[in-house]
């Protein structure tokens, strides 16, 4: 049997026609009538027969043009351009087959429908192939079925003896729309047959859907089970989430549960409580009767029928709803209810069940993930109904991607997108989605007028609000990211609405899907705006004037939360630090987009100090660089205490990252006002980034002397010298002065673990497996850096996690453990901005270029990393050089007079492309794993 959802079984059998037909297609499947029987009882007459029912249903199919596109067991899926000639094909298919097949006369059903389906890779897709498996299926051996779409373009030009018979309209099975079926007859072909295949039977009140239904596989599984299992089931969401289209497909497929049919009501039209009682009644056929309860009527016309009542849309009459409701499951023992709303009725024995977001793409998913994912599938197919030649490329699935993301795989709002590919580009769709409210209009004339466009969605599910929980719901559009019950008690909280009552209209928004609650791995329960909801909110606080004010009790708020941050970060709680930025990056970023634009800098500035030495722990060197040079394009006029703090995030930044000379001047400026200010503790983290940079850029006697200074400071503030003498430690190291260094790790080490400084711990470890690596002592060297990376990666200190494992490659290298090498060097360049050099990146290509295969590639990565290195202000460690000078001489007598060429070819290559290309290499090296010809054994001593 064909598989209704994807129809591909094998590769395409080309045979008529060589070209996928396109645009309106006329589908024909076929089937072998009884071929299980004939396999089991002609097993060696059945073999010689299907070879032969294969010859000549090719032979009918290439007479007139077909496509094969699917050939399973004994069954053929076929495209044609033409009605007619499809037609044709089916016609003589079973004239052909109507001769014995040697010792067997077999006996195929064929279904003919067309429309437009999906093509890709020369397979189909959606509701047209699925329709004809369908229609095939109800057919019997020697019948052919057309499809009314068929019927309507053949009737007119039907060949000579050949009839259609109309067998009226039938439901096929999971299909919510019925179809008009007609029968081919033929002079020479049977013209009698028992009752078609269908599922005749009770009423089947569902609304004939117009387009296709897309995804939620995962969904429908769910429902359906709940719907077994329970009598009432809420399907409860957000506006434009699809509970509707969800709660009939559902009905659809659980049909043969309900012996007395379905029924459908829908509150959207009901304007009134006393209204529900009419409309049910209406949808049952039950009489009012004067002087008697409507319910009472009602529950007798149902009666013990095993009856499903969908009941579409009840949130704006929930109370009425749920009396009714509950007073007819008592009544009635045989129906069960299957409810749509934006909050669950609460009756008892309910079972809700939230409807969610269609799947969407991640933002670095490839075009095949792209593909499969729900919101994708339906943003194609509504954009093909705009326009019919659209489809997801390689140079459009980005975009497409982001219009999912943007619009949080809301099914309402992704088809009103997808409306506008008929005058936008995705990209420009994507681009224009900030507007997104005038963007997402102009739905089909038949929509209901809150469907029609996006605004007025939710304006009804806003309207319903009541005026505490409107207020709540506005303010919360402030957060940029989600958020707990603490920050909502202080920021949504006004004189309207205490903070006392913020639980309880949370949880009103929640259960009116206005809120989405999350659960996080630590058991906390946070809570989010959808990004179209967000929006939404924020155009409401601006017309209500609450923007100004909204905006800076949250910057305040989360200023107080980085301040808290780094209070737990100073504490030696560098893990619970990072995990709290995380947690709470977008709100950070939104405050200070705010207060930015505001000019309330002093909120900003307490913030970029607050958590400016996270974002280098973390490896966000380029945005905290980014918000420290927007608050210092501003010229602020700050206190003492919040200048020193934002030179030191600034300083830090900048001079690991990107100008050492810059970050040193800053640096140099905060030592100067810490002195003034008088903190010991301070000063020493301000003294010891300080000699960081000097001993960085060379000036290792000024860099020595300010770093023991530092050690002393934090000692003289009662805290562990470790930083001070771990940085001093990695200027010896890199110097190539192993022995001092590691002993200055040594004694790091012993004040970190006497402290409890888990990263303190990490980073002494560190340097004495780095120095290990140097000396040759490989397996001291892994100890350590294993130990090393693991405190890294429990703290979350992504860049210490990347240095540990780029080290552990270069132990690799040096005991010829290329392909673990490879591995490591490729994860290094997973996110190549995420460690505390600039310079570090190029290490990784440095190194790259010394094993893998193609010693062009090799050239131009020298050429790349020999560019970097001319253009910093940071000198390079001993060892990074040493490797250099043997990979050129290696490298440059393998390639003779096309090394230099290779070099400056490097040189003008953007670090983006001679990364990809050496992540491409170094995957290939880890594959084929064979041994290369250039190791770091050749680079001269290792000290």
């Amino acid at each position: 049997m064909i598989e209704l959802a994807h129809a591909r079984v094998g590769a395409a059998v080309t045979v008529g026609t060589t070209v996928p037909p396109t645009g309106d297609v006329t589908f024909m499947f076929t089937d072998l009538e009884g071929s299980t029987g004939l396999w089991e009882r002609n097993p060696d007459a059945m073999q010689t027969a299907l070879a032969e029912h294969d010859q000549r249903l090719h032979a009918a199919v290439d007479a007139n043009r077909g496509y094969v596109f699917t050939t399973a067991g004994d069954s053929f899926a076929v495209a044609f351009q033409s009605p007619a000639e499809a037609l044709a094909a089916a016609t003589e298919s079973q004239l052909r087959l109507a001769e014995p097949c040697g010792e067997l006369t077999l006996r195929i059903r064929v279904g003919l429908h067309t429309g437009v389906a999906t093509v890709r890779d020369g397979d189909y897709f959606g509701a047209v192939v699925n329709r004809c498996a369908r229609l095939m299926a109800a057919a019997h051996g020697g019948q052919i079925l057309v499809s009314g779409a068929t019927a309507r373009l053949v009737e007119a030009g039907l060949p000579d003896g050949l009839e259609l018979v109309d067998r009226g309209e039938h439901r096929l099975k999971d299909l919510l729309r019925p179809e008009h079926i007609f029968q081919v007859r033929h002079p020479e072909l049977g013209d009698r047959f028992p009752p078609l295949r269908t599922l005749e039977g009770p009423p089947i009140d569902l609304p004939v859907q117009l387009t296709t239904f897309v995804g939620r596989e995962h969904e429908l599984g769910e429902v359906k089970e709940l719907l077994a299992q329970n009598r009432l089931v809420t399907l409860t969401g957000s506006g434009g989430a699809g509970k509707t289209r969800l709660s009939y497909q559902v009905a659809a497929e659980s049909a043969d549960d309900f012996p007395d049919g379905i029924r459908v009501v829908d509150g959207a039209t009901v304007t009134s409580d006393e209204m529900i009682y009419d409309e049910v009644a209406a949808v049952v056929g039950a009489s009012v009767v004067p002087d008697r309860p409507v319910v009472d009527t009602i529950a007798e016309r149902i009666g013990r029928q095993r009856l499903l009542l969908v009941f579409d849309n009840a949130e704006h009459l929930v109370d009425a709803a749920a009396g009714l409701v509950g007073e007819l499951l008592v009544a009635c023992e045989g129906l069960k209810l299957l409810v749509t709303s934006r909050e669950r009725l609460l009756c008892q024995g309910e079972a809700a069940y939230r409807v969610p977001s269609l799947t969407m793409p991640d933002d670095r998913a490839g075009l095949a993930d792209v593909l499969e994912s729900d919101s994708v599938r339906l943003f194609t197919e509504r954009a093909m109904l705009a326009r019919p030649d659209f489809t997801v490329t390689e140079e459009n699935a980005a975009a497409v991607a982001a219009i999912c993301r943007r619009l949080d795989g809301i099914p309402l709002a992704l088809e009103l997108a997808a409306a506008r590919v008929r005058v936008l580009s995705p990209a420009r769709i994507v681009e224009r989605l900030d507007e997104r409210f005038e963007l997402l209009s102009g739905a089909s004339r038949g929509s209901i007028e809150r469907h029609r466009t996006l605004a007025a969605t939710i304006d009804w599910s806003y309207g319903h609000l009541a005026e505490p929980e409107q207020a709540v719901f506005r303010r919360a559009s402030v957060f940029a990211g989600d958020f707990d019950l603490d920050a909502a008690e202080v920021i949504c909280a006004g004189d309207d609405v205490p903070p006392s009552h913020l639980l309880d209209l949370v949880t009103g928004l929640v259960d009116k899907s206005m809120l989405v609650p999350e659960e996080t791995d630590a058991g906390e329960v946070r809570y989010r705006l959808l990004e179209t909801m967000r929006h939404y909110g924020d155009e409401r606080l601006t017309q209500e004037g609450e923007r100004l004010a909204t905006g800076s009790t949250h910057a305040t708020y989360f200023g107080d939360v980085a301040a808290a941050l780094q209070a737990s970060q100073r504490a030696g709680e560098i893990g619970a630090a990072l995990a709290g930025l995380d947690r709470e990056t977008d709100n950070l970023r939104g405050a200070l987009r705010f207060a930015l634009d505001e000019g309330l800098v002093e909120a900003a500035a307490r913030i970029v100090g607050s958590v400016g030495y996270l974002w280098y722990a973390s490896g966000l060197f380029r945005e905290g660089i980014e918000w420290c040079r927007e608050l210092f394009a501003a010229d602020p006029d700050l206190p003492d205490e919040s200048l020193a703090a934002v030179l030191h995030a600034y300083g830090t930044l900048l001079g690991s990252w990107a100008q050492p000379d810059a970050g040193l001047e800053m640096m140099r400026r905060e030592v100067e006002l810490r002195r003034h200010i008088g903190d010991p503790a301070r000063l020493a983290a301000a003294l010891n980034n300080l000699g960081n940079l000097e001993t960085d850029v060379g000036q290792l006697e000024t860099g020595e002397a300010t770093l023991r200074e530092a050690a002393e400071q934090f000692r003289v503030a009662g805290e562990p010298a470790t930083m001070a003498l771990a940085s001093l430690g990695y200027a010896y190291k890199d110097l190539a002065r192993y022995d001092e260094g590691a002993a200055l790790f040594a004694e790091a080490l012993d004040d970190a673990t006497a402290a409890g400084d888990a990263y303190g711990m990490a980073l002494s470890r560190n340097g004495i497996g780095e120095c290990a690596v140097h000396d040759g002592r490989f397996d001291d060297a892994r100890r350590e850096l294993a130990a090393a990376r693991g405190g890294f990666d429990a703290l979350g200190v992504v860049p210490g996690t990347a240095y540990a494992d780029l080290m552990l490659a270069l132990a690799d290298l040096r005991e010829g453990a290329h392909t673990d090498a490879a591995e490591r060097l490729e994860r290094a360049l997973e996110d190549p901005d995420a460690h505390w050099y600039q310079s570090t990146k190029f290490w990784v290509l440095q190194l790259a270029a010394g094993i893998i295969d193609d010693r062009t590639l090799s050239a131009q990565l020298i050429g790349v990393a020999e560019h970097h290195y001319d253009q910093t202000e940071l000198a390079q460690p001993t060892w990074v050089l040493e490797h250099l000078a043997a990979l050129r001489k290696r490298v440059g007598g393998d390639l003779g007079e096309a090394y230099d060429g290779a070099v400056a070819t490097g040189r003008r290559t953007e670090p983006t492309d001679a990364i990809a290309a050496a992540e491409g290499a170094l995957d290939a090296l880890r594959v084929t794993a064979q041994p290369p010809t250039v190791t770091d054994r050749d680079t001269g001593p290792t000290g």
